[in-house]
C-alpha cells in the first residue's frame, strides 16, 4: 500500500488543479522559499482529517482556500484527493484503490468523501488508524516538528509514541467504548428509575385484572345466553318481515297492474276528449237535408196548386167524392212511408242490443263454470276432511251437509236469476253460506292440517270475489233484456200500424179505380193533369230518394255519436270500477306498509339494543348466522337468566374496560424496561470486558513496540553520531481506586464522634503518563537534552524518527525540510538512512539538500508565478539519466 497520486485544487497557493503521481521509491519536492512546497504537506495533513489550524499554518478555516491575488480572483472551494494503492489489501476496505477526498466551501460547509461516497470524519480517522497512518505524528513531519519532539513535555511526547507504536486504533476504539459505557450507565439509571416508578402501579393493575377476569368469565356466560335470546327475537322479526314483504310484493304487483289499466283507460278518455268536434259535419248534413226538403216542399206546393185546379175542375164536373178519396189515399201512403223509415233504425238498434246480450250471457256461462269448479273444490275438501278420523264428529258432518245443500240450492237459484231482486236475495244467501263456511273452517282448523284450512279459506275468498263479479254481470244482463224487450214492443206496434194503413190505402185506391171505370166521358183536361201529376211525382220521388239518403247519413251520424257516447260511458264506468279496485289495493298496501313500518321499528330497536348489549363480533355473528344460533329455550326464560347474571355483575362492581389494555401496556413496558435494563447491564459487562482487552492489547503492543523503538533509536543515534548512547525512559504513575469492600468499620466507636478522613485507597495498576529521552553524544556527559546544540537536537530527532519508521513503518511518510538544520556530511548520512528505509515505506521529502535529491527517483519542482499561484515541474530521474547517457554529459 502506498500513495499513488495527490490531487490539489484551490488549496492555499494551488489555485489550479494540480496532480502529483508517485511510486514506491523516494520522491523529492524542491523549489525556492515561498513557492508553496510546504503547502503540499499541509494538503496531505488536511485531507487526512487534521483539525488544528495551527498545524495547518492558518487562523481561520477559510484560510486553506486560495485567497486570490492582484491578477487572479479568490476561489470558493478547496479540495484535496488522496489516491492510495490498496492492491495488497493492507487497508481494511474492499477496494484496490482508495480515494480520500476533503472539500471545504467558503460558506463554512465541508464534507469528506471515500471513493466519492460521503462519510464522517470519524470514519476517515478510524480507517487511517487501522491502516497504520499517523495523523499527528510521523506520517507527516513538518517544519519545526523535529525540534518539537525533543522540546515537548513527556506527556505530549506520549501521544507521538502512541501512534508510533500502532496502538492509536485501539485507543480510538477504547475511547468509543468508554463513551458508550457512559451513555449505557445513564440509560441504565433512567431505566431503573422508570422501573421503580412503574412497579407499584403494575401491582395495582394486576389485582384489578384478576377481578376483571372473573367478570369476563361471567360475561362470557351472559354472552352465550344473550346470543340465543337475541337470535330468537331476530329470527321471529325477520320471518315476519319476510312474510310481509312477500305479501307486499304481491300487493305491489296488483297495484301496478291496476294502475297501468287505469292509465290506459284514462288515456282513452283523454283521447276521446281531444277528438275534434263533429258538429260542423252535422250542420252540413242538416243543411243538405233542409235544402232537399225545401225543393220537395216547392214541388209539393206546385203539386198542390195543380191538384187544387184539378179538384176545382173535377168538383165542377160533379166528382167531388173522387177528390176526397184521392187526398185520403195520399195522406195514408205518406204515413206508411214514414212508418217504414222509422222501422229501419229501430231494427239496427235491436240487432246491436241482441249481440251485446249474447256476449253477456256467454260471460254468465263462464262464471257459472267457475262456480262449478269452486263447488268441485269444496266437495273435494269436504271429502278430505270427512276421511280423517278426527273429523267424524256428527255435528261437523251435519254442518257440512247443511252447507252443501244450501250451496246446491244457491246454484239452482243463480241459474234462474234474471232481475235485481233475485240478485239481492242471492247476496243474502251467499253471505249466510260464507258465514257458515267460516265457522266450519274455524272448527276444522283446530284439528285439521293447516294446508286443508288454507285451501278452504282460499275457496271462501274466491267465492266472495265471484259474488262481486256476479252482481255486476246480472245487473248488466237485466238492463240489456229490458232494453231489448222495449225495442221489440215498439217495433211490433209500428209494424201493426203500417199494415193497417196499407190496407186502408189499398181500399181507397180500389174505390177510386171503380169510380174511374164508371166515368165514360173523355176529358182532355184530365189527361193533361195526370201527365203533369206524374212528372211532379217523379221529381218528388227523386227528392224523396235524396231525402232518404240524407236522413240515412244523419241517422248514421247519430248512431256513431251514440256509440261514442256509449263507449265513453263504458270507459267511465270501467274507470270508476278500476279506481275503486285501486283504492282497495292502495288501502291494503298502506296497511301493509304501516305494519312493515312497525316491524321495522321493532327491528331497529332490537338492532340498537343488540349493539348496546353485545360486542361487535357477537353482534355480527347473530346478524349473519342467527338461524344456526336459535335455541329451544323460550325468550322469557332466557330473559330471566340474563337478569340474574346482570345482578351478579352488579355485585362484582364496574371495572374500567381499558384496565386490561393499561395493564398490558404497563406490563409490556415493565418487561421491556426490565429487558432493556438487563441488556444494558450485559452491555456494560461486555464494554468493561472489551475495554480490559483493549487495555491489555494496548499495553502489550506498546511495550513491544517501545522496546524495539528504543533499541533502534540507540542504533540510529550511534550511526549518526558515530558513537555515544541514547535511550527512552517511561514515566509511569499509580492507578488508585476506592476499595470500599475492604474497609472495616469500628462499630464500638462513639456514634457522636465525627471524622473527616478520606477513604483508604489502594494501587490497582500503573499507567504510562510520559516518555523521557536521554541522548549522550560521544565524548560528552549530558543529563538533559535541552543542552544539546541545534544540530545535535536535529540528529537526535532524526534518529528517533528513523527508529519509529523502522519499527512501525507508515504506508508513506512526508518529510517537510526536516534536514534543513543538517550540514552536508550529516545530510549525506540522512540520505543514506532514507535510502535504507525506503524498502519499508514510501518517502516524500520536501528539501533543499542535494544529497536527498540524489536519492530521489521522482523530482517535483514548485515555482511561484506573478499571479501567486504555485505550479509543478516534474522529472523522473531514471528517464533523465537515460537521456543524459544517450546524448552525453553536456
Amino acid at each position: 500500500m502506498y500513495l499513488q497520486k495527490l490531487e490539489i485544487q484551490g488549496f492555499k497557493s494551488f489555485a489550479q488543479k494540480t496532480s502529483m503521481e508517485f511510486n514506491r521509491e523516494i520522491a523529492a519536492v524542491v523549489g525556492p522559499n515561498g513557492s508553496g512546497k510546504s503547502n503540499i504537506a499541509d494538503a496531505i495533513r488536511w485531507v487526512m482529517g487534521e483539525q488544528s489550524l495551527k498545524l495547518l499554518r492558518g487562523k481561520k478555516s477559510e484560510d486553506v482556500i486560495f485567497s486570490g491575488s492582484d491578477k487572479k480572483a479568490r476561489l470558493g472551494m478547496a479540495e484535496v484527493s488522496l489516491f492510495i494503492n490498496n492492491e495488497d489489501g493492507n487497508m481494511p476496505i474492499d477496494y484496490p484503490e482508495v480515494v480520500i477526498t476533503r472539500r471545504y466551501y467558503r460558506n463554512g460547509e465541508g464534507e469528506y468523501l471515500l471513493n466519492k461516497q460521503k462519510v464522517r470524519l470519524q470514519d476517515i480517522v478510524l480507517l487511517l488508524a487501522k491502516s497504520n497512518f499517523g495523523q499527528r505524528s510521523y506520517s507527516v513531519i513538518g517544519q519545526g516538528m523535529i525540534d518539537s519532539i525533543l522540546t515537548s513535555t513527556p506527556q505530549e511526547r506520549k501521544e507521538f509514541f502512541d501512534e508510533a507504536a500502532g496502538v492509536r486504533q485501539f485507543q480510538i476504539k477504547r475511547e468509543q467504548a468508554e463513551q458508550k459505557m457512559i451513555r449505557t450507565k445513564e440509560n441504565l439509571q433512567q431505566a431503573e428509575l422508570l422501573l421503580q416508578e412503574i412497579e407499584p402501579r403494575l401491582r395495582s393493575l394486576t389485582r384489578q385484572v384478576k377481578r376483571l377476569e372473573k367478570r369476563e368469565t361471567i360475561e362470557q356466560d351472559l354472552r352465550v345466553i344473550q346470543k340465543e335470546y337475541f337470535s330468537n327475537l331476530w329470527k321471529d322479526l325477520s320471518d315476519q318481515l319476510n312474510q310481509l314483504k312477500q305479501e307486499q310484493t304481491t300487493t305491489d304487483k296488483q297495484h301496478q297492474e291496476s294502475s297501468n289499466s287505469l292509465k290506459i283507460i284514462q288515456q282513452k278518455l283523454e283521447q276521446l276528449e281531444l277528438e275534434t268536434s263533429r258538429e260542423e259535419m252535422f250542420r252540413q248534413l242538416q243543411r243538405d237535408y233542409n235544402r232537399i226538403l225545401d225543393e220537395k216542399n216547392g214541388l209539393l206546393q206546385e203539386q198542390a196548386v195543380l191538384k187544387g185546379r184539378w179538384e176545382i175542375e173535377t168538383t165542377q164536373a160533379g166528382q167531388a167524392n173522387r177528390v176526397w178519396l184521392t187526398k185520403r189515399a195520399e195522406a195514408l201512403q205518406r204515413l206508411v212511408n214514414e212508418i217504414s223509415e222509422d222501422l229501419k233504425p229501430l231494427e239496427s238498434v235491436i240487432d246491436i242490443t241482441q249481440q251485446s246480450l249474447d256476449k253477456k250471457k256467454q260471460a254468465q256461462s263462464k262464471v257459472i263454470k267457475q262456480f262449478e269448479e269452486i263447488e268441485k273444490s269444496l266437495f273435494l275438501a269436504r271429502e278430505r276432511l270427512e276421511s280423517r278420523p278426527s273429523l267424524q264428529l256428527p255435528e261437523i258432518k251435519e254442518h257440512l251437509e247443511e252447507i252443501s245443500n244450501r250451496y246446491d240450492a244457491f246454484i239452482i237459484k243463480l241459474n234462474k236469476a234474471e232481475t235485481s231482486d233475485d240478485i239481492n236475495r242471492l247476496k243474502r244467501s251467499a253471505r249466510e253460506i260464507s258465514q257458515s263456511l267460516a265457522s266450519y273452517v274455524k272448527e276444522v282448523g283446530r284439528s285439521a292440517p293447516s294446508t286443508t284450512t288454507e285451501q278452504v279459506l282460499k275457496l271462501q275468498n274466491e267465492f266472495s270475489d265471484f259474488l262481486k263479479n256476479k252482481d255486476s254481470l246480472v245487473n248488466e244482463i237485466n238492463d240489456q233484456v229490458v232494453k231489448l224487450r222495449t225495442l221489440q214492443e215498439k217495433r211490433t206496434v209500428l209494424m201493426d200500424k203500417r199494415s193497417e194503413v196499407k190496407d186502408e190505402v189499398d181500399r181507397l185506391q180500389n174505390e177510386i179505380a171503380r169510380m174511374d171505370r164508371d166515368s165514360k166521358e173523355p176529358d182532355n183536361a184530365q189527361g193533361k193533369f195526370e201527365q203533369d201529376h206524374r212528372e211532379l211525382n217523379k221529381k218528388i220521388a227523386d227528392l224523396d230518394k235524396q231525402l232518404k239518403t240524407s236522413r240515412e247519413k244523419i241517422t248514421q251520424f247519430n248512431q256513431e255519436e251514440q256509440q261514442k257516447k256509449d263507449h265513453l260511458f263504458g270507459l267511465q264506468k270501467k274507470f270508476r270500477d278500476h279506481q275503486n279496485s285501486l283504492n282497495s289495493i292502495t288501502q291494503k298496501l298502506n296497511e301493509q306498509r304501516v305494519q312493515q313500518a312497525r316491524l321495522e321499528t321493532r327491528h331497529d330497536d332490537l338492532d340498537r339494543e343488540m349493539k348496546d348489549e353485545l360486542p361487535e363480533v357477537v353482534y355480527s355473528e347473530i346478524k349473519n348466522n342467527f338461524n344456526n344460533l336459535v335455541g329451544e329455550n323460550s325468550s322469557s326464560v332466557l330473559l330471566d337468566k340474563i337478569h340474574q347474571i346482570k345482578r351478579q355483575l352488579d355485585l362484582i362492581g364496574g371495572i374500567d374496560e381499558g384496565i386490561t389494555e393499561e395493564f398490558n401496556q404497563t406490563d409490556e413496558r415493565y418487561n421491556f424496561l426490565r429487558a432493556q435494563s438487563d441488556d444494558l447491564i450485559q452491555a456494560l459487562n461486555s464494554l468493561e470486558k472489551a475495554i480490559a482487552e483493549l487495555d491489555e492489547t494496548i499495553i502489550k503492543q506498546f511495550n513491544q513496540s517501545f522496546n524495539r523503538i528504543n533499541k533502534e533509536f540507540n542504533n540510529y543515534f550511534k550511526m549518526l553520531f558515530k558513537g555515544g548512547s541514547s535511550k527512552l525512559i517511561l514515566h509511569k504513575s499509580d492507578i488508585l481506586a476506592d476499595d470500599e469492600d475492604d474497609l472495616e468499620e469500628d462499630e464500638d466507636d462513639d456514634e457522636e464522634k465525627e471524622t473527616s478522613e478520606k477513604p483508604k485507597q489502594k494501587v490497582v495498576g500503573k499507567v504510562v503518563t510520559g516518555i523521557e529521552i536521554q541522548a549522550t553524544p560521544p565524548g560528552k556527559r549530558l543529563s538533559n537534552i535541552n543542552v544539546l546544540s541545534g544540530g545535535e537536537k536535529a540528529l537526535t530527532s532524526i534518529a528517533l524518527v528513523c527508529a519509529i519508521i523502522s519499527n512501525n513503518p507508515s504506508p508513506f511518510v512526508v518529510l517537510d525540510e526536516v534536514d534543513a538544520a543538517l550540514d552536508e556530511a550529516n545530510s549525506i548520512k540522512f540520505a543514506s538512512i532514507l535510502d535504507k528505509l525506503s524498502h519499508k515505506t514510501q518517502f516524500i521529502t520536501i528539501t533543499h539538500n542535494r544529497a536527498t535529491m540524489h536519492k530521489a527517483s521522482i523530482l517535483y519542482g514548485v515555482t511561484m508565478q506573478a499571479d501567486n499561484v504555485s505550479k509543478l515541474l516534474s522529472v523522473k530521474m531514471e528517464e533523465a539519466e537515460e537521456v543524459i547517457n544517450k546524448q552525453g554529459n553536456r
